[in-house]
């Protein structure tokens, strides 16, 4: 009778054990989430910092048409106009910042998101 008693009173001990592990692990993996989504906002934050400080050329490769960029401050914009949709109307295609814009007639047609960063972009025909 002793040696059940002890028996499930070991099996017990481990259930617990079990329990107490899971629920550590479950906190423990739940707070890595947190983290991770906490680093990745910052790791863009600090690379959208880190590049704005960035010169705007590489020393071994710069290819740059002059006419297109204008230099602000250390910042390079762009801007380029065309008329990509066929509809008679140009379109603005407008880098800044890492943020590239297409406006037309005022109005904002789409927007890079901001957790990107745009270097450059080029206007051409596919076909």
């Amino acid at each position: 009778m002793l040696k059940k008693q002890i028996i499930l009173l070991a099996g017990f001990v481990i259930f617990l054990l079990i329990v107490f592990v899971s629920i550590y692990l479950d906190n423990f993996a739940t707070k890595t989430e947190i983290e991770i989504d906490l680093s990745a906002e910052n790791d863009f934050s600090d690379f959208s910092a880190q590049k704005k400080k960035l010169p705007q050329k590489n020393e071994e490769v710069s290819v740059l048409e002059v006419n297109n960029l204008i230099m602000m401050s250390g910042n390079i914009s762009k801007n380029e106009e065309a008329d990509l949709d066929k509809n008679s109307i140009l379109e603005n295609y407008s880098l800044e910042n890492g943020v590239l814009s297409i406006v037309q007639v005022g109005e904002i047609l789409w927007q890079s998101n901001s957790d990107w960063w745009v270097d450059d972009f080029v206007l051409a025909d596919v076909n």
